[in-house]
């Protein structure tokens, strides 16, 4: 069996919203993780400068006509940020703004320099815990870096100008001493010399008066704005992880869940049409164990137990059974409940109704109509007392008596045997079985639940249908696979099944129930709990003149069995 799958948004919806807790909580614990790291985040605050990376060089000193590409001096300018984020820089800033509790190396992880991508400017960031030493050493690291820059840039300038000043004063007295032995006319090749060797003086002096101010601090750091805690960013952001781990958590809950929660779902498994679906009924039904059908008539239970029998008599049209056994894949899943109710529906409705309790493991039906300890299905096996002695007649409230009046017997199930299983294997348990199905229009029995045990399957030989209730939200996929198989190998007719403690919306507040012109209950004479009815024969069988009645105090359902 293929396994049911989200195929449409709504689907998904409806996963979210049953699973919405898991995002809240996942949300509210990131969010809550979030505030704690901030609270908790050392603050710091960060101040910007800028320096003008110069273009000039010595190459371009040298030679005036050197013309520098764009390309090749966004490069020069990436590399000025290479050489500013250095040890050898950081530590001539820390000297500079007199900050000695820093090394230079927890200034490079606290600082960056940025070059532009489209100027000749770099960006220095500086981040510390205190706004204004984080301005001053913003400032200073600038200032290091130009002086620095600088000074390398002009640093082969001084021994090339000494060297041309030598060489100019070796001109000089050469000339001097030409000029003196041959008059005025000697020295003149010289003197061209001398001139030359003097413009290059003055370009190399003019270079260097420019080279030491190549690089320029464009902006000093004016203030410092807080980066952390960033109490905001954190929150948001925890918000947004939250909601991620939220939704993957619900996924990941809603492939690990093998529970089956709609309708749709156990009858694609278990290949049976829905007859019902009953919700979980009111805490004082359950807390009294007390049925619906007879102690809340105005209620959604009565209503979901009479379309119950109702679309019950459609499913049984063509099959006829008159002996139909209520079970279910395993204990808990309101068998008990079922069956009760729907034998009251029934007699409500006319039908002359026998209600055996053949879950001999654990019985359930003696506490809805206070039948603990009287004889039952066992005791007539064992031939202690007849059939009509053990069955108990129930007086259905608003029934009038008369020829067209239903009618309800119950069949407890009497002591526990040693092996269930071997009575209701017996012929006995039969020959019941047929006397009860030639007397009444339907015959109910309480089953125990198919998987745990071989009760149920050895039953279904000696009935003529089978109703399958299932247990919403608490029923597994494995244990449907596992129903579905056990019911292929029983004989008897499956009718369908029924959902109980469903929380599907049936529609009972628009046809009636919930506020639309909810009925009347008819009320019904309460009895003393001491008080027996009188003596009603068992159906139309004779012989039951003998047998007590049944006690007048009645208890109700609960949706537990």
């Amino acid at each position: 069996m293929a396994e049911q799958r989200l195929t449409t948004l709504s689907d998904y919806l409806a996963v979210l919203r049953r699973r919405l807790w898991i995002v809240v909580l996942a949300i509210v614990i990131a969010v809550a993780a979030a505030y704690v790291v901030s609270s908790r985040e050392t603050p710091a605050y960060k101040a910007t400068s800028q320096v003008n990376v110069g273009a000039n060089s010595i190459q371009t000193i040298l030679n005036p006509a050197t013309r520098i590409s764009s390309s090749v001096m966004q490069q020069q300018v990436a590399s000025a940020a290479q050489t500013a984020h250095t040890t050898a820089i950081a530590r001539q800033a820390l000297q500079l703004a007199g900050v000695n509790d820093l090394t230079p190396k927890q200034l490079l992880d606290e600082s960056s320099v940025t070059a532009s991508d489209t100027s000749t400017f770099i960006t220095f960031a500086v981040t510390d815990r205190f706004p204004d030493r984080a301005t001053r050493l913003t400032t200073d690291y600038a200032r290091a870096y130009v002086n620095e820059s600088n000074r390398q840039a002009v640093a082969g300038l001084p021994k090339k100008i000494h060297q041309l000043n030598a060489k100019i004063a070796a001109l000089r007295a050469q000339i001097a001493r030409e000029v003196k032995q041959g008059g005025q006319s000697a020295g003149s090749a010289d003197n061209t010399f001398l001139q030359a060797d003097l413009k290059q003086l003055q370009t190399l002096q003019n270079g260097r008066d420019s080279l030491a101010n190549n690089n320029k601090v464009a902006q000093n750091a004016e203030d410092a704005s807080k980066v952390r805690p960033a109490t905001t960013r954190n929150l948001a952001m925890g918000f947004g992880i939250g909601l991620v781990i939220g939704l993957v958590l619900v996924s990941l809950a809603e492939a690990l869940d093998t529970r089956v929660r709609h309708s749709d779902d156990v009858s694609a498994r278990l290949g049976l049409p829905l007859l019902t679906r009953i919700p979980i009924p009111p805490r004082s039904l359950r807390k009294a164990s007390s049925l619906g059908m007879l102690d809340d008539e105005s209620g959604i239970q009565t209503e979901a137990y009479r379309k119950l029998r109702i679309n019950l008599d459609f499913a049984n049209l063509s099959i006829k059974a008159r002996t139909i056994m209520v079970t279910s894949a395993t204990e808990q899943e309101g068998k008990s409940t079922t069956v009760a109710n729907l034998a009251v529906a029934l007699a409500r409705a006319g039908r002359r109704v026998v209600l055996v309790d053949l879950d001999l493991r654990k019985p359930f039906l003696d506490r809805f109509f206070d039948l603990t300890g009287r004889p039952g299905i066992t005791d007539v096996a064992l031939g202690h007392v007849t059939l009509d002695q053990a069955m108990w007649s129930i007086p259905i409230p608003g029934a009038d008596g008369g020829p067209q009046a239903g009618s309800l017997h119950v069949l407890p199930s009497g002591p526990m045997p040693p092996n269930p299983a071997d009575l209701i294997e017996s012929s006995v348990v039969s020959e019941v079985l047929l006397d009860l199905a030639e007397r009444a229009d339907v015959v109910l029995l309480d089953s125990a639940p198919l998987l745990p045990v071989s009760d149920g399957v050895i039953l279904s030989n000696k009935v003529d249908g089978m109703l399958v209730v299932v247990r919403a939200s608490t029923v597994r996929r494995p244990v449907l696979t596992e129903l579905q198989r056990v019911l292929a190998a029983c004989p008897a007719a499956k009718l369908g099944f029924v959902l109980t403690g469903s929380d599907e919306a049936e529609g009972y507040g628009y046809y009636g129930y919930g506020g639309y012109g909810a009925p009347t209950a008819v009320p019904v004479p309460a009895r003393p709990p001491q008080e027996q009815a009188a003596p009603v024969p068992p159906l139309a069988n004779p012989a039951a003149n003998g047998s007590e009645g049944v006690p007048g105090g009645q208890s109700s359902p609960t949706q537990s069995h």
